[in-house]
């Protein structure tokens, strides 16, 4: 069945909340307060609650960026895990599985504001950016950019990933995410520029959701709590349920301004529990419990 909210649900089965951010709580502009709440209702009575988001920034960069929103550490969650992170690591330790040193970033120079972003995975590395794609040694993916904007259409980027895909180089992506919402509007994520270059044949070495790379990091950092009782709270099929079922966590689809009910409904089908099992079972993922939205409920 579709439940309303998470309320609906039997928390005393669970112990551990995992949060995707964007779909979930975060819609590319304000937070939701009422889910806010709900997380913060879940750590007053002693579950444990983290935040795992397919986002190119370390931990403490997301940390400070919630904080500005409202979010505090010990009262709304107890733990950030991020795919930057994920990559910011494979970086400081210096073992992206690729050969050299030097990184191109694409669209960057039409959106300034991917240069932090990049710094801060970058940073503390041996890895260095350069200008000019003729002297990378691997292309570094982040959100695509087409005249200073985010883009709704992946087409419009077509000259650009057919150039890219003529390099023969490896493509490096910290968010494996094919679209998001943001300030109300579904944009393409470079999970889904990545997607296509793979499927020209072009190798992309992915960090974040759904590898399993990153929950085994989160159930580490936890304590390794039994994962029966572990719930994943994701928009998402192919990044969320996907991946915690990978690794045997229960999971929960919200729909909510999801990516996943938007998909299936863009596929001219009805959203309806059978068609999203049946999506989820196309791609190897389990849902456990599907809900409308995550609040506006007193747990």
């Amino acid at each position: 069945m579709i439940y309303k909210s998470l309320a609906d649900i039997n928390l005393d089965n669970f112990d551990t909340f995992i949060f995707d951010a964007f779909g979930v709580f975060n819609f590319g502009g304000p937070v939701s307060k009422a889910v806010m709440d709900v997380m913060a209702d879940l750590v007053s009575v002693g579950k444990s609650v983290s935040i795992m988001s397919n986002t190119p920034v370390t931990i403490n960069d997301m940390e400070k960026m919630y904080n500005k929103k409202g979010f505090q550490k010990g009262l709304h969650y107890q733990n950030i895990f991020s795919s930057g992170q994920v990559c910011f690591d494979a970086a400081v330790s210096g073992t992206i599985p690729v050969n050299g040193k030097k990184f191109y970033v694409p669209w960057e120079d039409d959106f300034t504001g991917l240069a932090d972003s990049v710094k801060s995975i970058f940073e503390h590395s041996d890895y260095k950016q350069v200008k000019s794609i003729e002297d990378a040694d691997f292309i570094y993916c982040e959100y695509p950019i087409y005249e200073q904007k985010l883009v709704t259409e992946v087409d419009i980027l077509t000259p650009e990933i057919e150039m890219l895909k003529q390099t023969g180089l490896p493509i490096v992506c910290a968010n494996p995410d094919l679209y998001f919402l943001w300030q109300g509007v579904f944009v393409v994520g470079p999970g889904l520029v990545c997607k296509i270059l793979e499927q020209m044949g072009a190798d992309v070495i992915y960090y974040g959701k759904p590898n399993p790379r990153i929950y085994k990091h989160a159930l580490n950092e936890i304590g390794n709590p039994d994962v029966t009782k572990i719930l994943m709270i994701g928009d998402t099929l192919g990044t969320d349920i996907l991946g915690a079922t990978r690794v045997g966590i229960k999971t929960c689809l919200t729909l909510e301004q999801g990516i996943s009910a938007r998909d299936l409904i863009n596929s001219g089908q009805d959203l309806t529990e059978d068609n999203l099992h049946a999506a989820a079972s196309g791609i190897g993922a389990k849902i456990d419990y599907i809900i409308e939205k995550v609040p506006e409920c007193d747990l």
